[in-house]
C-alpha cells in the first residue's frame, strides 16, 4: 500500500471471475471492449462491458463503481494471480488487480446506466447514440463503441450521397433520412419470424 487511502477492496473467487471473464471473451473482441463497470452488489463483482456482464461471488467494500479499460479487464483473465480469492482494490485514481494497475474513473454507483446489447447492429448503437448524452455514454463506459458507430454512420451517409447526387439528393438530405430510418426503426414492434 502507499499510504494512501484506500477507496474500494474485494477479495473475489478466482475460479468464478476467470470462467466469468473467458466467456464474455467469447462474445467481446478485445479491441471492443471499450470501458468495464465494475460494482459490488448482494455478495457479488459484477463487471460490464459493451454489453455483456458477469458475476463472481466477492466480499469487501466498494462503494461504488470503477470505471476502467475493458480490454485491460478481458486481459487480466489470462494473468490472473494464484491466489484465491482475486484482491481488487482502487486506490489514489487506480485499479488493481493484485500488483497490476491501470488508471480508473470512480463514479457512484448507477451512474453507468445504458447499455448496448450484444450483438447490436450499427443502427441500434447509432440510435443509442441519438437518445443519451455524451456524458451518459462515457459514464458507462460505451462512448467510444457509439463514437465509432456515428463515425462508420457518417461515412455511410457520404457515400450514398456521391451516389444519389445526380438524382439531386444532398447529404443533409441522406442524413436526415438515415436518422428518421433509425428513430422509426426503434419504434417498430418486432418482426415475427415464420
Amino acid at each position: 500500500m502507499t499510504g494512501q487511502a484506500v477507496m474500494a477492496q474485494l477479495d473475489v473467487d478466482r475460479r468464478e471471475l476467470s470462467e466469468g471473464l473467458r466467456r464474455l471473451a467469447r462474445h467481446i473482441k478485445l479491441a471492443k471492449a471499450g470501458q468495464a463497470i465494475l460494482r459490488f452488489e448482494d455478495g457479488r463483482l459484477v463487471i460490464r462491458i459493451g454489453g455483456g456482464e458477469i458475476v463472481a461471488t466477492a466480499t469487501g467494500r466498494w462503494p461504488g463503481e470503477a470505471r476502467v479499460s475493458g480490454a485491460f479487464v478481458m486481459a487480466i483473465a489470462k494473468h490472473l494471480p494464484r491466489s484465491d480469492p482475486v484482491p481488487l482494490r482502487v486506490e489514489a485514481g487506480r485499479f488493481f488487480v493484485a500488483r497490476a494497475s491501470i488508471l480508473c474513473q470512480w463514479q457512484k454507483t448507477g451512474a453507468g446506466h445504458v447499455e448496448i446489447p450484444i450483438g447490436a447492429p450499427l443502427s441500434e448503437i447509432v440510435r443509442i447514440g441519438m437518445e443519451y448524452t455524451d456524458a451518459a455514454l462515457e459514464q458507462s463506459g460505451i462512448l467510444e463503441r457509439v463514437e465509432e458507430a456515428r463515425a462508420r454512420r457518417e461515412d455511410l451517409v457520404e457515400r450514398a450521397a456521391i451516389t444519389l447526387q445526380p438524382l439531386g439528393v444532398r447529404p443533409e438530405d441522406g442524413e436526415r433520412l438515415v436518422n428518421d430510418c433509425i428513430r422509426i426503426g426503434s419504434s417498430r414492434p418486432p418482426e415475427e419470424t415464420p
